[in-house]
This record gives structure tokens, sequence and C-alpha cells, in this order.
């Protein structure tokens, strides 16, 4: 642990539980994706044999396996940002108190305003 981050460890179980869940969204949002590559795949296979169609519901696949893959990657970065050297979880709760009284003062500012 850094010698000026406040950090607490979370219970074991709390992990276990936490990185079950997070597991299981992985495991989830790669599914979608996967189904979602096929549906464009056959989507452009059906728009070589029938000219225009499909046009619309290609554009929507592409973007649902983007929308996967950026969230793949978020939640990929979020496990690495939560997770110590001996892999609990850590909280940088003076990152999160900065956080909070920039959006406490923005609140301020907004209902002064």
């Amino acid at each position: 642990m850094g010698s000026h981050q406040m950090t607490m460890i979370i219970q074991d179980a709390q992990i276990a539980h936490v990185a079950d869940l997070l597991r299981s969204f992985k495991v989830s949002v790669w599914d979608l994706r996967q189904s979602a590559e096929r549906l464009r795949q056959d989507i452009e296979a059906d728009a070589h044999t029938e000219i225009g169609s499909g046009s619309k519901e290609l554009s929507q696949a592409k973007t649902l396996v983007a929308a996967c893959q950026k969230l793949e990657m978020y939640l990929a970065e979020l496990e690495a940002s939560r997770t110590g050297d001996d892999g609990s979880l850590q909280f940088d709760f003076k990152a999160a108190r900065a956080e909070i009284g920039e959006r406490l003062a923005r609140l301020r500012d907004e209902r002064g305003a």
C-alpha cells in the first residue's frame, strides 16, 4: 500500500461476492458480444443476397458489438485499478473524498446560480 494512500481492504466474503458478480457480468457481456457479432455476420451475408436490405440492422449490430467491447475494456480497467498487489480489492478514500467534494461544490454552484 502507498504511504499516503488511504485504503480499506474489504472482508474476504465480500471480495468473493464482488469478484463472482464481476466474473458473471464479464461472461454475460462477452456472450452478448459474441451473439451480436454472429448477428452482424448473418446480416452481412443476407445483405449480399438482398440488395439494400439489412443496413439498419447491420448498423445496430455493429453498434452493439462496439458497446460490448467498450464495456469489456472498462471492466478490465476497473478490475485492474481496484486490485492491490496481493489481489485484494482496495479503495482510495482520498480520491473518493476529493471527488465528493468537487460534486458538492458543483451542486452548491448550481443552486446558487
